[in-house]
């Protein structure tokens, strides 16, 4: 009788293990594909980021009276291509950003809005047009090194130093 209890015991014991041990590595799963999930965000953000930035700064440097207007809209119609799927991108930050992220993204977008609000409101002017669109740059830049800050010390880097991160054109 005594080998019986011994072995219900062990038994018992090893059951009550095992589940232990399957309950932390699901968990330790569930949270590396939360990991994955976040950091394959930030990547798609911030290279969405930068592709709107370098269409952005293309369309400024096209913002010459004497650009071919075919040129113009050329580069008009690929920066809001971009931002179109930066705007996408940036829909799922609330499951991935810290609020002060979520903030910048938020401004970004604002502004962008405020932006093509005056622009279709007004006859473009080269000059005004190309100065809105450089600050709008600095929005982007703002946005791009915010990412980079929230991310890189949860892939166990340290934080960047000023002044260093996506470069401005």
């Amino acid at each position: 009788m005594p080998e019986l209890a011994n072995f219900g015991i062990t038994a018992l014991s090893s059951l009550f293990g095992a589940w232990i041990g399957a309950s932390l590595a699901f968990q330790r799963y569930k949270a590396e594909k939360a990991f994955d999930r976040r950091l394959a965000w930030y990547e798609t953000c911030f290279r969405a980021l930068a592709q709107a930035r370098k269409d952005l700064y293309q369309l400024v440097h096209a913002l010459q009276p004497t650009t071919d207007p075919g040129a113009l809209k050329e580069r008009a119609d690929a920066f809001s291509r971009s931002f179109e799927a930066l705007a996408d991108a940036m829909e799922d930050a609330v499951f991935y950003a810290p609020p002060a992220t979520i903030e910048t993204l938020h401004l970004l977008q604002n502004d962008f809005k405020s932006f093509t609000t005056r622009l279709a409101s007004a006859p473009p002017s080269n000059v005004n047009d190309a100065q809105a669109l450089v600050t709008l740059g600095a929005q982007f830049l703002l946005a791009s090194r915010s990412l980079a800050a929230d991310i890189r010390p949860h892939l166990g880097l340290g934080r960047l130093p000023p002044g260093i991160g996506p470069v401005s054109v």
